[in-house]
């Protein structure tokens, strides 16, 4: 990572009302990026790591008190095609949602 990126991940992580995900270089498979998910956005235990998971969990992120939302990418997952057009789909999906609903900020940066 690099300096630049961990000083603004820091910055953003010391807001408490920020929710900070950061998903690495190097994510190969979709488990892997389900995992950093699950872990980053906190969801709950019985998250399913299946695309209609994480469709109804990054829609409802109740139990996140952080009002703003950043998933940062440090490169596009090099996940299979198809996995990676339902990602970004997904992420577009939620995205609008929150835009619309406007209880949180949902931001997500691939660098």
């Amino acid at each position: 990572m690099t300096d630049f990126l961990l000083k603004m991940v820091e910055q953003a992580q010391a807001d408490e009302d920020t929710c900070v995900c950061l998903i690495p270089k190097g994510i190969t498979t979709t488990p892997e990026l389900m995992d950093y998910l699950k872990t980053g956005l906190r969801f709950p235990d019985y998250f399913g790591r299946n695309w209609d998971a994480l469709d109804d969990f990054i829609d409802d992120l109740a139990w996140l008190h952080e009002k703003n939302i950043i998933i940062i990418h440090e490169k596009f997952p090099q996940i299979p095609e198809n996995q990676l057009n339902h990602y970004i789909d997904s992420l577009k999906t939620a995205s609008d949602f929150w835009k619309a609903n406007g209880s949180k900020s949902f931001t997500v940066v691939f660098l």
